[in-house]
């Protein structure tokens, strides 16, 4: 330290006063960062890196930036569009800069200290346009867009392709990506229509070949198509679904040519697209089925890890005039394309609007019915929709259409589709549509849709004294030599009387009053087969059926009452009698001439006639519901659903028939009104329709609106709502069957008198199952779940039978009659009872 020497130490002389030293002021103009809050630069930020691109989603409306300065003594202002520059503090996010749809420049100006240096850094932010946005045409002629040599070769990559496609040439070559120049075998890669057809190609030879079927790529319609290599296996992809699949061991070689969207070649313009493209996407990584549904209908969010490229296409103004916007933009690494040869105007060579992931979720089919459905479904993520169009067809592959529903027009998401066969599956597709880019959506997903068994409407009344239904001639109904038969009916007999019968005195079902069935075949009684009597119970509804079968010298019958088979038995006669030539078919009585006798007494419902022999099993599954009319072998089928049910029916005097042969019978000597000799209501059937509940108990649950009864068959089907069905109290049926696809299950007591026959799932491992009939029964293979129920109790003095594996493991009771095991039985408990 020094000391100071003779120093006044006041006043501007001679003591302490203020320095001035003038440094030189800072001319650095660089930022040390830069973001914004929404978007990604690209590239990624560095100091001397001035131009920058982002691209923001349609909902995005403002953004701000924040830029960070290198030098403390630096100025930063802010603005978008060719706007006001704002004064932006250091480090801090500027005021909400506005965007517009489409392309937006902001500008970050930064002054440098000794304020005149200045360097402007430049955002090209790209605000997306509502989706789906635009799309690129071309032309099919000589449109292409360039993407360069710079984007890699995928080599060994797994990797995934994605587009929207709107072809309007599907027939000719027309390629959606390529690496490939023709002539060049060595190495090719290309990503193709043709034929109809999707196709991908790559390396030498093709040894990477794979093709769609014919017909999956449709003209004039969006379609989205997918690649996907994923180790050694291939698939290629249309809307979704998978549509061939192949095992390679050759990995994407390298060549010299450019990558193109829409052309290939090298030099030339080879293999033109025509139509639209959008959404063009290529993944570093094989993606999975669910993620390039959900990338169908959505926009993805780009950069992304292993997202190489994405073209969205949303440039321009939608047939314009669009002069200077030549480039597409890659959203994902800045791989830009550029346009050649698009005349960009119009609408065959320009952007254009797109109706690409405009594409509505078909759901479930709700309010079905024998004779309708609600078809449903939900509204595009994305787009416009006036109308929809909605296809229904009983064919997966819609190559026919149901009448009336060939691109019906629907306003709003659902629809009651009507005029339906019962039991017959349906399938419906939904697309949406908008006027000015109108029939271009694609479709949705297909939903199948079944109708309902039919609660059986109507039913046929007999007197017994004179009424009879005459069906005119028809070939279908002569057997020839070797033929096979089966005949089978819901019937309700109040006396004996023949069902139906080939005139004169040919093959023909009937019963008698004892109970017995017979199968007739000739003039004698003698040559009649006759079942034992008291199967067929008076005045109850049951199912009966017979099958007859040519095996040379004789016949081969069995006869079957609610599904329990009787037989077999053996005709005197070496061939089914088709009767007299040209004869007619006749229900309800035994002949016409020399004995118009034996008249039907009693209801009579859904009768059908086979030229074939109806195995058990089919019998049982189809004897609870209708059936379709064109279903092989059935060469006669009435359900007797006409007229109005106790009604005056004066002149409806026609039985129709259901099957092709439209084979229609007129009835004789009916009075028509009341409810005798009458159209009736059948109550052959009592379904299932769980409005209410799942308690079987409830009446409101059943088609007939009461709980079925002793002397009731209850049907359990699977169209109808709470299922599964709860016997939670005890019940008695006269027979109850379970479709494909319905569940019950019983906690209590069932009586059962005739069958019970289960296609679908019945659980009694916690009840008791108790078969009382009077005529035999038999318990179906197969009946109960597992093949278990926890009690069993026989109270049939006719017997009971075993026809298949069962386990009880609670009580087997037998009361009256005996249970034939016919070694099918395990007992886990314990026995009881007087039988």
């Amino acid at each position: 330290s020094g000391t100071l020497t003779n120093f006044a130490l006041s006043g501007s002389t001679s003591n302490w006063v203020t320095g001035n030293v003038n440094a030189a002021a800072s001319n650095n103009a660089n930022l040390s960062a830069l973001s914004m809050s929404s978007g990604t630069l690209s590239p990624t930020f560095a100091s001397g890196t001035t131009s920058y691109s982002a691209s923001v989603s349609n909902a995005t409306s403002t953004v701000t930036v924040t830029p960070t300065r290198e030098q403390a003594n630096a100025t930063i202002q802010v603005r978008v569009n060719g706007g006001s520059y704002a004064t932006v503090t250091s480090g801090n996010a500027s005021s909400n800069l506005s965007l517009n749809v489409g392309t937006n420049t902001i500008d970050v100006r930064v002054t440098a200290q000794d304020g005149t240096t200045t360097k402007t850094y430049t955002i090209t932010v790209t605000r997306n346009l509502q989706p789906p946005g635009n799309a690129l045409r071309f032309d099919g002629v000589d449109d292409y867009v360039n993407l360069g040599t710079s984007i890699p070769v995928f080599g060994t990559s797994n990797i995934t392709i994605m587009a929207w496609v709107y072809p309007t040439s599907p027939n000719s070559y027309g390629i959606i990506f390529a690496k490939d120049n023709a002539g060049d075998a060595n190495s090719q890669f290309r990503f193709f229509i043709s034929n109809s057809r999707l196709y991908m190609q790559y390396n030498a030879l093709e040894e990477a070949n794979m093709v769609s079927p014919v017909g999956s790529i449709v003209a004039n319609r969006w379609q989205h198509v997918a690649f996907v290599k994923n180790g050694t296996t291939n698939t290629l992809y249309i809307d979704g679904e998978v549509v061939a699949t192949t095992t390679v061991s050759t990995n994407m070689t390298n060549n010299g040519h450019p990558w193109r969207i829409g052309a290939r070649g090298n030099g030339s313009v080879q293999s033109p697209f025509a139509g639209s493209i959008d959404e063009f996407k290529v993944w570093l990584e094989a993606r999975s089925q669910n993620q390039i549904r959900s990338e169908m209908t959505s926009v993805v969010t780009a950069p992304q890890t292993n997202l190489l490229l994405y073209y969205n296409f949303d440039h321009g103004t939608a047939g314009s005039n669009n002069a200077g916007v030549a480039t597409l933009v890659d959203a994902a690494s800045s791989y830009n394309g550029t346009l050649v040869n698009s005349a960009l105007s119009g609408t065959t060579s320009n952007w254009v609007e797109s109706y690409a992931m405009v594409v509505p979720t078909a759901t479930s089919a709700t309010n079905r019915s024998y004779s309708s459905f609600t078809a449903n479904w939900t509204a595009p993520t994305v787009g416009t929709v006036t109308n929809y169009l909605l296809d229904v067809s009983t064919v997966s592959t819609f190559t026919s259409f149901v009448s009336g529903y060939n691109g019906l027009s629907v306003n709003g998401t659902s629809y009651n589709v009507t005029g339906l066969t019962a039991n017959t599956t349906y399938y419906y597709r939904v697309r949406a549509d908008k006027s000015s880019v109108t029939t271009q959506g694609a479709y949705s997903a297909t939903i199948t849709a079944s109708t309902t068994t039919v609660p059986l409407a109507n039913a046929l009344q007999f007197d017994g004294s004179g009424d009879y239904v005459t069906i005119p001639y028809n070939a279908s109904h002569d057997l020839s030599a070797g033929g096979a038969l089966t005949i089978e009916a819901w019937i309700r007999p109040a006396g004996g009387g023949n069902v139906i019968t080939k005139q004169n005195y040919g093959y023909g079902l009937g019963v008698e009053s004892d109970g017995r069935m017979f199968f007739w075949d000739q003039s004698s009684q003698a040559s009649s087969v006759y079942a034992p009597a008291g199967i067929v119970t008076m005045n109850r509804w049951q199912h009966v059926a017979v099958t007859v079968e040519d095996i040379g010298s004789t016949l081969r019958v069995y006869f079957y009452v609610n599904g329990t088979q009787y037989g077999p038995y053996s005709s005197s006669q070496a061939q089914i009698n088709n009767g007299a030539v040209n004869g007619t078919l006749d229900i309800g009585v035994q002949a016409r001439g020399t004995c118009t006798c034996n008249y039907f007494n009693g209801t009579m419902d859904e009768l059908r006639v086979w030229n074939t022999v109806r195995t058990a099993a089919q019998i049982r599954s189809n004897m609870y519901q209708t059936i379709s009319g064109t279903t092989a072998n059935l060469v006669a089928y009435y359900n007797f659903d006409n007229g109005t049910a106790g009604g005056t029916n004066t002149g409806v005097t026609t039985l129709s028939d259901q099957t092709a042969n439209a084979n229609n019978g007129t009835l004789t000597g009916f009075s028509l009104t009341g409810t005798a000799s009458n159209w009736v209501q059948s109550t052959a059937w009592n379904v299932w329709r769980g409005t209410s509940s799942s308690a079987f108990g409830t009446a409101g649950n059943w088609s007939l609106n009461s709980v079925p009864t002793s002397t009731d068959h209850a049907v359990i089907a699977s169209d109808a709502s709470n299922m599964t069905v709860q016997i939670t109290s005890e019940q008695s049926l006269a027979g109850l069957g379970i479709h494909s696809g319905a569940s019950a299950t019983l906690t209590n007591t069932l009586n059962i008198a005739g069958s019970l026959v289960n296609v679908g799932t019945f659980t009694a491992t916690a009840g008791t199952i108790n078969y009382n009939g009077t005529a035999p029964q038999s318990i179906f293979a197969n009946t109960f779940a597992s093949n278990t129920v926890q009690n069993l109790t026989v109270n049939n003095t006719s017997g009971v039978s075993l026809d298949g594996a069962l386990a009880i493991t609670g009580t087997l009771t037998v009361n009256a009659g005996t249970l034939t095991t016919n070694g099918n039985l395990t007992i886990g408990s314990s026995l009881s009872g007087t039988g």
